[in-house]
């Protein structure tokens, strides 16, 4: 046996022996570092940064250059927004409450400037067909300053009262020439109402009225418009219900309606509108690709939506928000999750958006991490879902304008694909089947604008035609419920694609473009 130091052969060889030998160490602690490194690498949370998939190439500068560019709409846009409503309303009166309607009329009083409350704020628009001649109203009169600009003073005479943003022609109480916009505000909000942007463009066109605290709103309004000689009243759909009474009262229920025709002129969306919304969804697909670059198996719905509403954020959005939903809670729709987390294999579904210049972005992606085991059959579903997202793309670019597609059969395109391979009921054959909801269980799509949701939506019944301007989703979905009887054997899955697409027009022929996406292929987002 080997003594564990060398034998001393002689007092000249002690020293260099002594100074070269070390004792050995034992090798137990080999093992152990061995195994607390497998220990740290199969729970860290965070992945090697060399991954390709997680190199999220930053939105260029000349990107936001061009987004801030369309920010300030050009000269003319509101005036001709203006009298387009004119032309629409005819002879009647179109009130409306601070909300999106107005913004897009007005530019301003949308609802990030006015928050809803139980006093009104009214905005009327009277077409440049009708005048306003009526004795003016009691506790609020129209004078006019040594400069021409119209004041408001009360009973007594106090100009402590709100500016009137309108020239004085002549002594009468009506906003001369083209059409008139009055904004019906209450007196001690007066003055932040008259601090609102308005365009210098319709400046001009605008009149403030204010009621008193001890004042009937609707009576002063009725008041400062006088004997009209109107067809009607056109409420904005947003107005809420006691404004609607009040106003029924007044002019009478047959003389108040709800136009559709009002709404479809923001239905169709210009160039600028286009390009905003193009960026909104560009900017929320570049926050989809972030966050899914710092995932891993373990990390919770929560943790991924606090991710989500970062990069949304750095991405420059306004208003953003999401929905991050993890294996089987995706097969709820809307669903609010559990705060469950990411196993391998569990898909993730994410759907989200924001606002560029007020307008409004929607994109969901469903995708798993490349270290998950997802079971073939969910990317076959995957891959049928994606399929659905195509068709009614493929149908609208078949399609000219004098034979656009209706709304119902682009819907049809994409659940007839779904229905055919995933139905819990025998699909129709007849040309005019009821739609299957079984598993597509929504609606193919909505409008897009200063709204999420807006006309047109894209589902059966909807006999309306696809036309350039329109700007809508196209988002199917499957969803097999965990505690629902399963489909082909499936269950607690769900799987939703969604892209906005903007519809135009090229030699006679319908176009789509793309505002995002689509994703091609398993894998990418």
């Amino acid at each position: 046996m080997e003594p564990l130091l060398p034998v001393k052969s002689s007092e000249k060889d002690d020293e260099p022996f002594v100074k070269s030998e070390k004792p050995r160490r034992p090798r137990w602690h080999l093992p152990i570092a061995l195994l607390l490194g497998f220990i740290l690498f199969t729970t860290t949370p965070h992945w090697p940064s060399c991954d390709p998939w997680r190199a999220v190439l930053p939105l260029s500068e000349d990107f936001y250059s061009h987004c801030k560019s369309l920010l300030i709409p050009p000269p003319g846009t509101y005036s001709h927004r203006l009298d387009h409503l004119s032309e629409v309303l005819g002879k009647s009166v179109w009130i409306a409450e601070p909300g999106p309607s107005v913004e897009y009329f007005l530019g301003g009083f949308g609802k990030s400037d006015w928050w809803l409350s139980e006093r009104p704020l009214l905005v009327v628009v009277i077409p440049h067909s009708v005048s306003v001649s009526g004795t003016p109203s009691s506790s609020v009169l129209a004078t006019t300053s040594s400069d021409g600009t119209s004041i408001s003073t009360d009973a007594n005479g106090s100009t402590d009262s709100i500016p009137i943003l309108t020239k004085r022609t002549n002594e009468e109480t009506d906003i001369e020439g083209g059409t008139k916009v009055i904004i019906l505000t209450p007196q001690f909000e007066a003055l932040r109402a008259s601090e609102i942007f308005l365009p210098e463009e319709i400046q001009g066109n605008i009149k403030y009225v204010a009621w008193e605290e001890f004042e009937d709103p609707h009576e002063v309004l009725w008041k400062e418009l006088g004997p009209l000689e109107v067809d009607g009243v056109v409420l904005d759909r947003d107005v809420r219900e006691f404004v609607s009474s009040a106003v029924r009262e007044r002019a009478g229920s047959g003389r108040v309606n709800s136009s559709t025709e009002v709404e479809r002129i923001r239905e169709k969306k210009d160039e600028r509108e286009v390009g905003l919304l193009r960026c909104a969804n560009q900017m929320t697909l570049h926050a989809i690709r972030q966050t899914r670059a710092k995932m891993y198996i373990g990390i919770t719905e929560s943790a991924t939506r606090t991710i989500l509403q970062k990069y949304m954020t750095a991405s420059r959005l306004q208003e953003a928000d999401g929905l991050v939903l993890f294996g089987e809670n995706a097969a709820l729709p809307h669903g609010s999750g559990t705060d469950r987390r990411l196993g391998k294999g569990d898909m993730v579904l994410i759907d989200c958006g924001g606002t560029w210049g007020g307008y409004t972005s929607d994109i969901t992606r469903t995708f798993a991490l490349p270290s998950s085991k997802i079971p073939s059959e969910n990317i076959r579903l995957w891959e049928l879902v994606r399929q659905a997202q195509q068709a009614p793309y493929e149908l609208l670019k078949s399609s000219s304008t004098t034979s656009p597609p209706l709304f119902s059969e682009m819907d049809h395109s994409a659940r007839s694909l779904i229905s055919s391979h995933m139905s819990r009921r025998i699909v129709s054959t007849n040309s005019t089947p009821t739609p299957d909801f079984t598993v597509f269980t929504h609606r193919l799509g909505h409008g897009i604008g200063l709204e999420g949701h807006e006309l047109p939506y894209l589902v059966f019944g909807n006999e309306g035609g696809t036309g350039p301007g329109h700007v809508f989703s196209l988002e199917p979905g499957i969803y097999l419920p965990q505690d629902a009887e399963p489909v082909h054997g499936m269950k607690g899955v769900g799987v939703r694609l969604e892209d906005c697409l903007a519809v135009l027009e090229k030699d006679g022929q319908l176009v789509g473009e793309w505002l995002s996406g689509p994703v091609e292929r398993w894998g990418d987002v």
